[in-house]
């Protein structure tokens, strides 16, 4: 049973003029059916239109294997374009055993590039690609092909968007666990060369985020120490290496970094917000403004005092704020809260909460080309996608 959960309101200052509320666009959509088997990774990617796909797998025979990733398209009205559709298929003519962590990007021209990973034996790790297709755009290409040249098994990440209209694709080698490349997608969809390496010495990279030009990688460095510290490396609009490392938080007990998110901002600035255990049990989100050159704009801002603990994933809006919608309980169910922050990191206006529900678990959002925010969540088998106008 689904409850409804009250509205949060947050109080505004005696004589300020109230803010706008983030609003909840219509009821929850649910793509998949509610008698599918074995449904699980959803995510979202935007169209042109500002409509979207949503994405998920599915285990038809019960094998713990997802044998189908599906899409349902949805238009800027919130209508489905038809059913469900399969996007994976044979690759060079084989089949593959297992398909799963499906992901996209809106590209420059329209199209959407969806990427996924397939393994091709009856053993997992005896091989697996990361493969990928288009569809959309001027000149759609239905062809499914490798996205990586990596002789190795490898695991893929979800394409990155640039602001330029480009996405990046990146993937590990199983033999390489310090080790990420990747490559750009054009705005057309040419595949650049497989020529980006991410890489520093003693860390492993963990997390990716798109700059005015360019873009900035997180990374967990170890130290001699046995301690950790979180350190990132700004990349130029091709690829190199631009400045030194930057730590954006200084050495600390192994396991005491918490849950970051990182997001850049139209200025070239970029936000590091980072959830942090207290004794409790519960969690203190902050949030840290940086230059491009790792010069710290003010301190650290504490934005909410006592959350579920999870990475905070802040999406950037069209005008430079912030929507971060996070996993949050209810007695003993749980919703999603969506609250939106500006670019000093106050909230701004009141939050919004789906309904609440046990088992609820949240899902990747994204912000779609008319400004409004897809947010995914899942409950049991079912997912379910809710549209956000900040």
């Amino acid at each position: 049973m689904i409850g409804r959960l009250p509205m949060l309101v947050v109080a505004f200052a005696i004589g300020a003029a109230p803010a706008a509320a983030v609003e909840l666009v219509g009821p929850p959509l649910q793509p998949n059916l509610s008698n599918e088997t074995g449904s699980s990774f959803p995510n979202i990617v935007p169209d042109a239109d500002g409509g979207f796909a949503a994405l998920w797998d599915v285990d038809i025979d019960g094998d713990l294997r997802s044998d189908q990733i599906l899409a349902r398209f949805y238009g800027r009205d919130r209508q489905p374009k038809g059913a469900a559709r399969r996007i994976d298929g044979k690759i060079g003519g084989r089949t593959p055993t297992n398909v799963f962590g499906a992901g996209g990007a809106l590209l420059g021209d329209g199209r959407q590039l969806y990427a996924w990973q397939a393994d091709f034996a009856q053993q997992l790790w005896e091989k697996r690609q990361f493969v990928g297709r288009f569809i959309g755009g001027r000149a759609p290409g239905d062809e499914i092909s490798r996205l990586e040249t990596d002789p190795d098994m490898v695991a893929g990440a979800p394409p990155l968007p640039l602001r330029d209209g480009r996405a990046i694709l990146r993937w590990q080698a199983f033999a390489l666990s310090d080790r990420e490349e990747g490559r750009f997608v054009s705005a057309d969809g040419s595949l650049g060369p497989a020529n980006l390496v991410f890489q520093l010495a003693n860390a492993r990279i963990s997390g990716l985020a798109a700059l005015d030009k360019g873009f900035v990688a997180l990374f967990v460095r170890s130290l001699s120490s046995g301690e950790e510290e979180l350190v990132g490396q700004v990349y130029g609009a091709e690829g190199g290496r631009q400045g030194g490392v930057i730590v954006v938080v200084p050495p600390s007990p192994a396991g005491t970094l918490g849950a970051t998110s990182i997001v850049g901002l139209p200025s070239g600035d970029f936000f590091l917000l980072r959830a942090v255990r207290r004794a409790n049990g519960s969690a203190r989100l902050t949030g840290q403004r940086f230059t491009r050159t790792g010069r710290r704009i003010g301190g650290e801002k504490t934005l909410l005092n006592s959350i579920p603990f999870q990475a905070a994933a802040p999406r950037l809006l069209p005008g430079g704020d912030l929507l971060i919608a996070l996993e949050e309980r209810v007695g003993e169910t749980k919703c999603i809260v969506y609250r939106r922050f500006g670019d000093d990191l106050e909230q701004i206006g009141p939050a919004a909460a789906t309904d609440s529900a046990a088992g609820l678990i949240r899902g990747p959002s994204v912000v779609l080309a008319d400004g409004r925010v897809a947010s995914a969540y899942v409950i049991g088998r079912k997912i379910f996608v809710q549209v956000v106008a900040p």
